[in-house]
């Protein structure tokens, strides 16, 4: 089951047009960091094809507060590269 997931989000990357519509979204909570990059084709019109997803532990942040910038800095930056990295694109 795995194997046909990661097969068709293959099959979707490499059939993509070379400059799709991306979205990018991230979730910074007390534990953890989510980053989720998309591309559609076309505006409103579906499928959205996730093309990258990375979640790691926060860091810097307690009760949600912000307690240390530079490590919530480090955490957010670690989130996106990760998900640029399974995307295959900069954002």
């Amino acid at each position: 089951m795995i194997l046909d997931l990661i097969n068709q989000l293959w099959y979707t990357k490499k059939n993509m047009v070379k400059n799709p519509r991306i979205v990018v979204g991230m979730e910074v909570a007390t534990s953890k960091i989510v980053t989720l990059i998309a591309g559609y084709q076309e505006e409103n019109t579906p499928p959205v094809n996730v093309l990258g997803v990375c979640s790691v532990p926060s860091q810097g942040i307690k009760s949600g507060q912000i307690v240390d910038i530079n490590a919530l800095t480090v955490a957010i930056n670690s989130a996106l590269e990760g998900a640029e990295r399974m995307a295959g694109h900069s954002v």
